[in-house]
Parts: C-alpha cells; structure tokens; sequence
C-alpha cells in the first residue's frame, strides 16, 4: 500500500484479524497519503467500531487534534458539522461511511469539491465482497461505487489510491470484481 502508484487499484484478501484497518489506519497516521482516506463499510455498527479503534491507535501513537470519524444516519449536528469541516479543509484522517451515504448527492459534492482541491488521497472499500453479494438486489449502491471511484479520480489531481479489502472472496467474487473496477492499474 505504502508503494502504490497514482490511481492504482489493490484487491487485497487478508484473513479476519490480520490488520485490514492497519491497511488504512497507518497510511492516516503516517502521513503517507496527504488528504482523506475515505473507507466505506456496510453497517454502521462496523463504521462506530473502527472509528473507536483508530482514535485508540491515535491517541497511543500521535497527539492528534483531528481524529478518524464515521458518518451516519443520527449523528448529532456537531459531529456532522466536524465531518463536511473535515473534508473541506483535508484536516480529517479517516472518513467511514456507508455507499448509500457516500453517493446521496449533498455528500457526495462535497467529496468531489474536496477532490479537486487536492483533499481526497484514497479510497477503501472494507468487505468488499459485498460489491457482488449485496450489490445486485440488496444494496445495489455497492455496484456504483466504481463509478463513484471513476468520478473521484477524475478529480483528483494527485490521483487516488483504491483499496478492496475482504477476508472472504470467492473466485466468482474476485472476477466480477475485478471486472466492475477495471482500469489499467
């Protein structure tokens, strides 16, 4: 991840413990990638715990004064505030936050404007199996997130790093996948 090239493309299986949000985590602590990493989760429950697991990592490794933060449905008006400051300024490490919220139009401006301004560094899709479990008749925002990605890199003038990380691929799963986020890197 630390060696990757300007709009390049990883689909990474790594087992369940084995440092998937270290895969994200280091990049924003590190300052590796200058701008928001943004990871996509599919329940807020998962957005809640990796928000609290990195402000841990945060607060052992750094004096932060801007912390990772999830974006949902019922965050309090401050929090939300904190997030669309966040993003506009490229001060806030880590967004998580689910596809629907992602793609709903106000935020997803939002996103775009930052990316223009340079703001946005990479975007990580966690169980990103889901793009092809969920994605046809579920949640179907699953699917379009690799127009979104199209859209964001195309606004990103230092380019955008894409990560798909999931513990349970099948080989159906990595072909399709592969076939929605193709490119050439």
């Amino acid at each position: 991840i630390s060696n990757m090239q300007k709009n390049e493309t990883l689909l990474a299986c790594l087992p369940t413990g084995g440092g998937k949000s270290l895969t994200w985590q280091l990049p924003a602590i590190s300052r590796m990638y200058q701008g928001v990493i943004i990871v996509v989760v599919p329940t807020i429950a998962l957005a809640i715990d990796h928000e609290r697991s990195s402000k841990n990592a945060y607060d052992k490794i750094l004096d932060a004064t801007d912390y990772p933060l999830a974006y949902y449905s019922g965050i309090d008006t401050e929090k939300k505030i904190k997030i669309y400051n966040g993003i506009e300024n490229g001060t806030l490490p880590i967004l998580y936050i689910s596809p629907e919220a992602l793609l709903h139009k106000e935020f997803r401006n939002k996103i775009f404007n930052a990316a223009e301004e340079g703001k946005i560094s990479a975007l990580f899709i966690d169980e990103a199996h889901l793009i092809v479990n969920w994605g046809v008749r579920f949640r179907p925002e699953f699917q379009l997130l690799s127009s979104f990605r199209n859209t964001l890199r195309e606004k990103c003038e230092n380019g955008l790093k894409t990560v798909l990380l999931s513990a349970t691929y099948t080989e159906e799963d990595t072909e399709i996948i592969k076939t929605i986020f193709a490119d050439e890197n």
